[in-house]
């Protein structure tokens, strides 16, 4: 096929030279008059072949095409002997038999290209033929690439005025399955967790639970809705000592859940470290998922975060009514006041779950400014 096209190119190309280079000429010949009018009469009976029997089936064609170059070559020297395209029947032939050579060698490349399973006419094309679902996925991908451009722009503008603020903050957008990020750290500080860490007890203590290995009484379930809806640390310290193994009892679900980030710290539970990111991933685990926890867990989980005592109702419920959350403040040394906020939150329809963690706060009101402040940031921009 491809050889077959190059000849026809070849030749169709000798006439243009042949045309433009007045001062080449053949001998006069009744033998070339001959040769032309044998041709002339197989392309007819081809032409006609095809109209009348097998006019779809164009992919055997170039090798046909190729001769009728020749013949083109032919034509224009058999002229110069006997002048035909002096005569308006033979100018018309002649325009005719360009447009069926043209045809031909298209209709050919489209029949192989279709044999080949490729879309022939897709090479002078830009994308239109595109399947939907790349096109789709495509658009998906610009959307969320503009939208991660804005919220850092916002994000970055709001933490102008908090220039020695530490500040890790992830979105995770279910509609867009992409999670949205943003690390702030002019202070060499971690990022501890403070009361945030009592959800990772929680989830633990379940899914524990759920697998038979422990037993949770209804005393104990009350500790348990203490320690989110109340903040209760004393809850939390029982509960971690007696169902958990101590303050380390949460590296068994940061191993689970591959929270790489995140560590229990074994002398205090409210300095255990995370980021953003590891604790999306805890979210998004008790929100949109039900592989460590079962549906029942899962649901509980979310009822307490959505019963947080008013005055704990702060940080990121700020921009939905549709919200589940849970908090953590803790004044600690070196690093000022610890203000997190970690939840789920409905916007305009969507689903998502956030985390904002914050150290080096002059004032637990300043960090909470803050995390109202970036969380607006994002509803101006998802909304």
């Amino acid at each position: 096929m491809v050889i077959s096209l190059c000849l026809a190119v070849i030749f169709l190309g000798l006439v243009v030279l042949v045309f433009l280079n007045k001062k080449q000429h053949l001998k006069k010949g009744e033998l070339l008059k001959k040769a032309l009018l044998f041709w002339l009469a197989i392309t007819l009976a081809w032409i006609l072949y095809l109209i009348f029997y097998h006019i779809p089936l164009l992919k055997d064609n170039a090798e046909f095409v190729s001769i009728n170059g020749f013949l083109l070559f032919l034509f224009y020297y058999l002229n110069k002997s006997y002048k035909w395209l002096d005569k308006v029947l033979f100018q018309r032939l002649f325009a005719l038999w360009l447009v069926l050579i043209c045809l031909f060698i298209v209709g050919s490349s489209i029949n192989d290209q279709r044999q080949a399973g490729v879309d022939f006419w897709s090479i002078f094309q830009t994308g239109a033929d595109e399947p939907k679902e790349d096109q789709k996925e495509a658009k998906k991908k610009k959307l969320i690439k503009q939208k991660a451009t804005d919220l850092k722009e916002r994000w970055q503008a709001t933490l102008k005025n908090y220039p020695d603020t530490n500040v890790d903050i992830a979105l995770y957008s279910k509609a867009d399955d992409h999670t949205y990020k943003l690390t702030h750290q002019p202070q060499d500080n971690p990022f501890y967790t403070a009361s945030i860490i009592k959800v990772s007890i929680l989830a633990q203590i379940l899914h524990l639970e759920q697998t038979k290995q422990l037993t949770v009484s209804d005393e104990e379930r009350t500790l348990m809705q203490s320690m989110i809806e109340q903040s209760d640390n004393e809850a939390t310290t029982y509960l971690l000592t007696n169902k958990l193994d101590g303050y380390n009892g949460t590296a068994p679900l940061f191993k689970a859940l591959k929270m790489r980030h995140s560590a229990p710290d074994l002398t205090a539970w409210g300095t255990s470290t995370t980021t953003a990111t590891d604790q999306i991933t805890l979210l998004n685990e008790i929100f949109f998922s039900n592989n460590f926890l079962n549906k029942e867990n899962t649901a509980y989980i979310e009822n307490l975060m959505g019963n947080i005592e008013s005055d704990q109702n702060w940080g990121i419920s700020a921009i939905s009514d549709e919200s589940q959350l849970k908090n953590g403040w803790l004044q600690y040394n070196e690093a000022g006041w610890i203000v997190n906020s970690i939840g789920h939150v409905i916007i305009a329809g969507k689903e998502y779950t956030m985390a904002v963690l914050t150290n080096n706060n002059t004032t637990q009101a300043e960090g909470q400014q803050l995390i109202e402040q970036l969380s607006k940031d994002v509803q101006k921009v998802v909304k």
